[in-house]
């Protein structure tokens, strides 16, 4: 597998860092309905911060970034892969560089994966 772009993974760390000190302590969630009720209200608080990096608030960006974003294309890319793999023991599907976790119900079984 070849090694993280350097700062590729450390902003991503970074926020769930930021989630697990400032989201998750203390708290008691009774199922993930719960987990996602509070953690919408508690979104509402941390999107208030002005973030250090950004001199922002997050949703502040949330516009700008979209208009800086290209339209989608208005038909799906071929695929670019096609193979057929028997799934391990361990449910977890290599393909190119990347590994796709799969339902463990499907171990032992041949499943395709076809350009759309």
């Amino acid at each position: 597998m070849p090694a993280p772009r350097p700062g590729g993974q450390g902003p991503i760390e970074r926020a769930n860092g930021y989630l697990e000190t400032s989201f998750l302590p203390g708290r008691v969630f009774t199922s993930p309905v719960d987990f996602n009720t509070q953690l919408a209200a508690w979104l509402e608080v941390a999107n208030r911060r002005v973030h250090r990096t950004l001199q922002a608030r997050p949703a502040e960006r949330w516009e700008a970034d979209r208009a800086a974003m290209p339209p989608l294309p208005p038909t799906a890319p071929l695929g670019r892969w096609q193979t057929s793999v028997r799934i391990g023991r361990d449910h977890y599907i290599r393909l190119d560089t990347c590994e796709y976790s799969v339902d463990p119900a499907a171990i032992g079984r041949i499943v395709s994966m076809p350009p759309r």
